[in-house]
């Protein structure tokens, strides 16, 4: 079970740099998108039109480039989360668990080169534009949740470890 504090240390190395862009996409005007998932989720080429003319085209373009980097940092989080839910759990890791991880970060590849291309005003690849982005959020949903399940016990865990911290401060 030593195994499990790298990969729990390794988890919390992955999750820092995806913090990092979370903030980096709030806070950073040069590539900030209010709106990112109403564009993502637009019914049609002209809603998404729409929503992207709110911001200037270099923001949209700054803020898919970047994204590239966000990439990155969630793949590498969630093949870590898978790691640590395996071995917390006894299980064998397949490669093939490992290689799904990717998944989402493939997708959010392509999605991020169609809008590039959207923002061209090439709106036949509105089509792929679409599936492409509802297929990436489909499979990122199911990473998430371990990601939070993690997170949240985590939170437990040392929630608990902090009151019995306290606890024994006051009685000794």
């Amino acid at each position: 079970m030593k195994e499990i504090g790298y990969y729990e240390r390794l988890w919390f190395g992955a999750a820092a740099p995806v913090l990092a862009c979370f903030i980096a996409f709030f806070l950073l005007d040069e590539i900030k998108v209010d709106n990112l998932l109403n564009i993502q989720f637009s019914e049609n080429f002209e809603e998404l039109k729409e929503l992207a003319e709110l911001h200037s085209v270099r923001v949209l373009i700054n803020n898919h480039y970047f994204d590239f980097f966000f990439i990155i940092a969630y793949t590498v989080l969630f093949v870590a989360t898978l790691k640590v839910i395996c071995i917390a759990l006894e299980l064998k890791i397949k490669k093939r668990w490992m290689m799904m991880c990717l998944i989402p970060g493939v997708l959010d590849g392509f999605e991020n080169i169609a809008f590039l291309s959207l923002l061209d005003g090439n709106a036949k690849v509105y089509d792929l534009y679409f599936w492409l982005t509802r297929a990436k959020w489909a499979v990122t949903i199911v990473y998430l949740q371990l990601v939070l399940a993690i997170l949240l016990f985590y939170v437990i865990a040392n929630s608990y470890r902090f009151v019995m911290w306290l606890t024994s401060r006051r009685v000794g």
